[in-house]
């Protein structure tokens, strides 16, 4: 797929994803409280989440309870939480990177966006090897609705996907893809 396709590809998404009204990087006990977007993205900060190796393959959980380095399936019902995978089995997505959001107030959808964007699109490259413009991959991220924020839920989780393979087979990290 051409760079030039790419950001219909990630606002289509992003529309198709946010109906579903599912995954983020907060850390609530619902999938269902949070936000999330499709599109080009990159950082990496501090976030209340557990650690990768403290959640074990084939367990469902919430992406707010994600750490950067785990893999899990595309979630087909935001309510049943994310089948977490060991990345070297089939998987749709990688969490890259986690950001906070250092803002008092829940930020706009737009401004999350923009945030999501400044922070994914540079931890790409770290995180995976390859700069986001060059690679086969493509990132997604989620953030916080008013709900997750409320519960103290302040961070973006940049996700690493396919961009036109139906799943991934390995790590992306370092991979170079």
């Amino acid at each position: 797929m051409s760079r030039i396709a790419r950001p219909a590809l990630a606002v289509a998404a992003c529309v198709a994803i946010l109906s579903m009204s599912a995954c983020s990087s907060s850390s609530s006990t619902s999938s269902e409280d949070s936000t999330t977007h499709s599109g080009e993205a990159s950082a990496s900060a501090e976030a209340p989440v557990t650690n990768a190796s403290e959640i074990p393959s084939d367990a469902r959980t919430n992406l707010s309870n994600l750490s950067v380095g785990q893999c899990f399936q595309q979630p087909t019902d935001p309510a049943d939480g994310l089948m977490i995978v060991d990345c070297s089995a089939p998987h749709w997505g990688e969490v890259y990177a986690l950001a906070p959001i250092d803002a008092e107030t829940l930020p706009d959808f737009e401004e999350l966006n923009t945030m999501a964007f400044e922070a994914c699109t540079p931890a790409f490259e770290e995180y995976v090897g390859t700069p986001y413009e060059e690679s086969s991959l493509d990132a997604t991220w989620y953030f916080p609705n008013a709900s997750n924020w409320d519960a103290g839920e302040h961070v973006i989780a940049c996700v690493a996907v396919p961009l036109e393979a139906p799943s991934l087979t390995q790590s992306v990290k370092d991979s170079n893809l």
